[in-house]
This record gives C-alpha cells, sequence and structure tokens, in this order.
C-alpha cells in the first residue's frame, strides 16, 4: 500500500515534467522561426538596396544629371576628402536635417561612407522617410581611394 502512494506521485510528476519539456520545445521552435523570418526579412531588404558602380557614378556626374551625392560619414572624415561633389550629413543626423533633404525626395540620392555599415543604415531611414530612389554607392570610400579615383578636401 504504501509502496502504491509512492508511485503515483510519481507518475503525475513525470506527467508534469512531460508536458513541461514539451511545451518548452514547442516554444524554442516557435522562437527560432521567428529570428528565421526576422534573418529572411534583412537580406531580403539588404537585396532590394539598388546600387551603382563608381564608373556610373562619374559617368552620370558628367552628363549633369540631378542627384544628390550624400556621404554619410562624420564631418571629420568629410573633411578629410571625400567624392567630389558630394554632400555631407553623418548617418546619425539624417532626420535633423530633412528640411535640406526634401527638395531630393522624388530624386536620385547616392548615398556612401567608409566602408558600407553607416550608408545602409542611412538609405533605411531615407526610404523609411519616403525617399524613393536612394541609391548605395558600390564600395564606399575604401573602394573609391583604392581605385585612385578624384578626392575633394
Amino acid at each position: 500500500m504504501r509502496y502504491k502512494m509512492l508511485l503515483k506521485p510519481t507518475r503525475t510528476l513525470y506527467t508534469v515534467l512531460l508536458a513541461s519539456l514539451l511545451s518548452l520545445l514547442i516554444g524554442q521552435k516557435s522562437m527560432a522561426n521567428e529570428q528565421l523570418q526576422t534573418a529572411e526579412k534583412a537580406q531580403t531588404e539588404q537585396q532590394s538596396i539598388t546600387s551603382i558602380s563608381q564608373q556610373q557614378l562619374l559617368e552620370r556626374q558628367q552628363s549633369g544629371q540631378p542627384i544628390l551625392l550624400l556621404d554619410v560619414r562624420s564631418e571629420q572624415e568629410y573633411i578629410l576628402g571625400h567624392v567630389p561633389g558630394a554632400f555631407n550629413i553623418p548617418h546619425s543626423e539624417i532626420a535633423d536635417n530633412l528640411a535640406v533633404l526634401e527638395p531630393y525626395q522624388d530624386k536620385e540620392v547616392i548615398v556612401y561612407c567608409r566602408s558600407g555599415r553607416r550608408a545602409a543604415l542611412a538609405i533605411e531611414q531615407l526610404q523609411q522617410l519616403g525617399f524613393s530612389n536612394v541609391i548605395h554607392l558600390e564600395g564606399d570610400m575604401n573602394l573609391w581611394q583604392q581605385n585612385n579615383r578624384p578626392i575633394e578636401k
């Protein structure tokens, strides 16, 4: 009799533990699915960023097409040298300078930084603010310098 009393709570305990384990596993699977969906969304957003080669930029500048070339590096980096014709607004100050940028909302805005990270942040922010034609300069300033392209100071 005593043995049966001990056995019954043990079965209940095992049942509760098994149910908890299953719940935990289902929750982990759900969380993994959410992380996968977030990663896929980020990859899709990165793929949706249009880019322009450095040679194409030079050709557009020479043709006189109205574009805004936006250097989103810091002011100090900009002063040390930038792509000719570039206008400097650090990526962290895009929203603060919306009045300056608004005339280009439906025009071509070409964005670059040193290596691409800040340009991606600025592009995302500009797109969220309604800019319809935002383009990334391939290779950013690093490749521009490696290719010995002209630099303005």
